[in-house]
């Protein structure tokens, strides 16, 4: 037959536990306070449980500098690689009219240490293509020679400038009746 063995703990006493209390942070005119085992017991847990738990200073996601740079790597080379592609397509010459009282503009293109063009807005008003990274300053105007996708790309944005609204004006055809919507409105 098999014994029965049980591990038996040895109770601390009243004043045991409030010493360990003390001993663990609590100011002792606080650990006073308490007149029963299982108030102190249950105090003592929630102590030693705070204490095995890390603390979290923030919960925002540290930045790590040699991700940042890696990331801001390849974005710039991915930019590097849309211009190179984009810079060896055929040019279509194109013209964004100015609006109201803008001023035609002005972009150059100068070259910088390491020999790479880029371009530079001297003065007026300009449109920005940006596609893949890569910005291309188009100033208004004025004509100017644009690679075919940035011209692709400016001739869709304004087109949907232009349908902008249409179905709103007074004008339109009635898509049911045929009719103009000025005449059925009178």
């Amino acid at each position: 037959m098999e014994e029965n063995k049980t591990e038996v703990k040895e109770e601390k006493t009243l004043k045991q536990l409030k010493e360990e209390l003390v001993s663990l942070g609590m100011p002792a005119d606080a650990v006073e306070s308490f007149n029963t085992k299982s108030q102190l017991l249950a105090v003592i847990n929630t102590m030693k449980a705070k204490e095995s738990v890390k603390r979290v200073d923030t919960l925002e996601e540290k930045e790590d500098p040699k991700e940042e740079k890696l990331v801001e790597q390849r974005y710039r080379s991915k930019a590097i690689i849309m211009r190179d592609k984009i810079m060896a397509q055929p040019t279509i010459r194109f013209f964004i009219p100015c609006e109201g009282k803008e001023k035609p503009g002005v972009v150059e293109w100068r070259t910088d240490k390491n020999g790479k063009k880029y371009q530079f807005v001297v003065s007026g008003t300009y449109q920005t293509v940006q596609l893949s990274g890569f910005k291309y300053f188009v100033p208004k105007g004025v004509f100017v020679d644009v690679p075919q996708q940035v011209a692709e790309e400016l001739g869709a944005s304004l087109h949907l400038t232009s349908e902008a609204g249409k179905d709103k004006l007074m004008d339109r055809t009635d898509p049911q009746t045929g009719r103009p919507i000025n005449e059925i409105m009178m």
